[in-house]
């Protein structure tokens, strides 16, 4: 990949643009047949994780506001956030 979501701005505005765009697509089914799961198994920093997944979720929530997200803990998924 030539960007990094944990580092690069570009990144991250791509991977908000297209979380948005699902969120559309999605709007009115309900959370029982579509949720979210924004990163599966992440492996950064507790920092940029929680600027990736706040900026992930504001988009998301200007879409549809009563999405189920689901974020994984860092460590793969072994360590709450």
């Amino acid at each position: 990949e030539p960007l990094n979501l944990w580092t690069d701005e570009r990144a991250l505005e791509a991977a908000v643009f297209h979380w948005k765009h699902l969120a559309e697509r999605y709007k009115g089914r309900p959370n029982r047949e579509v949720s979210f799961d924004l990163i599966n198994e992440p492996n950064t920093d507790e920092v940029s994780y929680v600027r990736v997944v706040r900026a992930l979720v504001e988009g998301i929530r200007s879409v549809d506001a009563n999405r189920l997200i689901i974020a994984d803990g860092l460590q793969y998924g072994n360590q709450p956030v």
